[in-house]
């Protein structure tokens, strides 16, 4: 079948033949209920994906291609993205059993972070003590300047964006981790 019947098939819905599957160039073969993907929510996608990364036992071309077919109908999203985080987290802080492709990940991640802490512990502490006054005080952040509405004027916070960054604040900064952060568990201003 070509090309140009397939898409027709998938927007009309009508086969002209009876074979239930096609090849497309040189991908697998595609089943006609191809052309009707079931919608599945972040969370879905999310917990298919944490499943075969826990239970992959090699890293590699094979696991990737495993995601791609996981994640290929919606593509890759913040939400996607943002599930599979927690719950990779989440089944560490669990001790879910891992294949070892995960075990080994795992572990090299946990070198990485501990030399990190080694190498920088000033920048550690730093968030350890903003998470740690998050958490017994969020009211602090608005002390700090960092408000719902964004930086209040006159603030610790105002100055040192005033100060460090002038117009754009860069994205993944530590600057606008504070401020996600006010954003989300300080007062308005």
């Amino acid at each position: 079948m070509s090309l140009c019947n397939y898409i027709a098939e998938c927007l009309t819905g009508r086969a002209d033949d009876d074979d239930a599957s096609y090849t497309l160039l040189s991908e697998k073969p595609l089943s006609k209920t191809t052309c009707n993907p079931v919608r599945r929510t972040s969370q879905e996608i999310a917990a298919d994906v944490v499943s075969a990364l826990l239970h992959a036992e090699k890293p590699g071309r094979e696991l990737e291609l495993k995601l791609h077919d996981i994640v290929t109908t919606n593509g890759w999203t913040e939400s996607i993205a943002l599930a599979v985080f927690n719950g990779i987290q989440e089944a560490i802080q669990n001790g879910a059993p891992m294949g070892q492709a995960m075990f080994e990940a795992c572990q090299k991640a946990t070198s990485a972070a501990k030399e990190f802490a080694l190498d920088h512990p000033i920048i550690v502490c730093s968030v350890l003590a903003v998470g740690i006054l998050i958490i017994l005080s969020p009211w602090i952040l608005t002390v700090l300047g960092f408000a719902e509405a964004g930086p209040v004027e006159g603030s610790c916070a105002a100055w040192w964006q005033s100060t460090m960054y002038r117009q754009a604040i860069p994205k993944g900064s530590i600057f606008s981790f504070f401020q996600r952060l006010g954003m989300k568990y300080g007062l308005p201003a």
